[in-house]
């Protein structure tokens, strides 16, 4: 009898315990999808793929595509970008970032970064950063076109040794 007491006396401890740490969990997980929301992670992610299709088509004309194959290209890279949509939207990955987040920060370091991104530097940052992630990619984009010959050299050679290597 006595060691059913300290059975259930056990089992209610733990049962407390475990609706408390659920409980801390759950507001850790809030804080972070708060932090997320607060700097608009959902709206870059749109941002994103708005961006994509555009540096895409512009690789397609550097590559000197003829006309006929950049339209069929086009045509099923809207197709990709959708189904890249549909699988990627925020609501589909949203806890994944979730768990990214809690992962590498504390709540109480989410807390601080709230804080910031509620500052108005903060605001600045989450205002600015569309801006300065586009003027990145059009660096990327603007190097990438200086090089492309180059690696497409590269890519001719890799491929005629891999030919001539293959031939017995």
């Amino acid at each position: 009898m006595k060691y059913l007491k300290i059975m259930a006396l056990f089992t209610m401890f733990m049962m407390v315990f475990a609706v408390g740490g659920s409980a801390k969990a759950d507001s850790f997980h809030d804080t972070v999808e708060q932090l997320l929301l607060l700097t608009k992670q959902d709206q870059i992610l749109e941002q994103t793929f708005e961006q994509i299709k555009p540096m895409l088509l512009q690789q397609y004309q550097l590559m000197n595509i003829p006309e006929a194959k950049a339209q069929i290209m086009h045509k099923y890279l809207g197709k990709i970008l959708d189904v890249m949509k549909d699988e990627m939207s925020w609501d589909q990955i949203k806890e994944e970032y979730i768990q990214i987040y809690m992962a590498v920060y504390t709540e109480d370091e989410v807390r601080e970064l709230i804080k910031f991104y509620q500052s108005p530097i903060g605001q600045k940052t989450v205002a600015e950063m569309p801006l300065l992630m586009q003027q990145s990619m059009l660096v990327s984009q603007n190097h990438l076109k200086n090089i492309l010959p180059k690696i497409q050299e590269i890519s001719k050679e890799m491929a005629a040794e891999i030919n001539s290597n293959a031939k017995p």
